[in-house]
């Protein structure tokens, strides 16, 4: 017996969604579990120094004599990831590791930091994909992300302190309450904001290819506060608060 033309249409139509459907069931489509842990640091830490791969990095300044961390894990079945943290001549290192063998288009791995340090501690940051968030450190800084915003506030670095930033994607947008010896950011596709007390006089250097230079800030060939910012696309505004 014959179909109707429309019949069979409808009918392959609807052989071709079932197995499709079907699939997307069976793959991918496992909601990720969370866990969350803290702990105090009892070592004296001078400085921090983080790598992620996926997840955010956050670290705050503050009137502590301690270090304090949290870590908030996410993860599909298969992939959860292993972290491990040490204090090794003062420096305080935080790493983890996700499943060989796992397809990160199926699963999550990720882990984000949020650390609370005293305002002096120096910070080595990084991170393939996520966002760095510094607030109230007084200590130098290098953050680096592929894919993610960097943004301080009430930066406060000492004399000598230098804070450099990079991320190939994404904003940069740092505001210092304090002159800086040396304050760098390095975007590839992305804005860079960069807010300084209106008190000194600053070296500024600024480069995009494409994009708009804002700079107002007082500015003299040799001054001993250095500002450079590079965007390949992208605007860069240099101004005071």
């Amino acid at each position: 017996m014959s179909l109707p033309v429309k019949s069979l249409t409808a009918t392959a139509a609807l052989l071709a969604v079932l197995p499709l459907s079907a699939c997307g069931m069976s793959v991918g489509m496992a909601e990720p579990e969370t866990e969350q842990r803290s702990y105090t640091l009892t070592e004296k830490v001078g400085s921090l120094q983080v790598t992620g791969h996926t997840g955010d990095i956050e670290v705050v300044g503050a009137d502590v004599s301690a270090v304090k961390v949290t870590e908030r894990l996410r993860f599909t079945k298969n992939g959860r990831p292993t972290t491990r943290h040490e204090v090794a001549g003062g420096t305080f290192q935080a790493s983890y590791n996700c499943p060989n063998n796992i397809s990160f288009r199926v699963h999550t791995c990720e882990v984000k930091y949020r650390i609370t340090a005293p305002r002096a501690v120096a910070a080595t940051l990084r991170t393939d994909t996520g966002n760095i968030t510094l607030d109230g450190l007084n200590g130098a800084v290098t953050a680096r992300t592929n894919t993610g915003d960097i943004r301080g506030t009430a930066l406060r670095p000492g004399a000598s302190a230098r804070i450099s930033t990079r991320t190939d994607t994404g904003d940069v947008r740092l505001t210092l309450a304090a002159a800086p010896a040396a304050v760098s950011a390095d975007v590839n596709t992305g804005q860079v904001r960069i807010t300084v007390p209106a008190s000194q006089k600053y070296d500024v250097t600024a480069d995009t290819n494409t994009g708009r230079k804002r700079i107002s800030v007082p500015t003299t060939a040799g001054a001993p506060h250095t500002i450079q910012a590079k965007s390949d696309t992208g605007d860069l505004t240099i101004a005071t608060a």
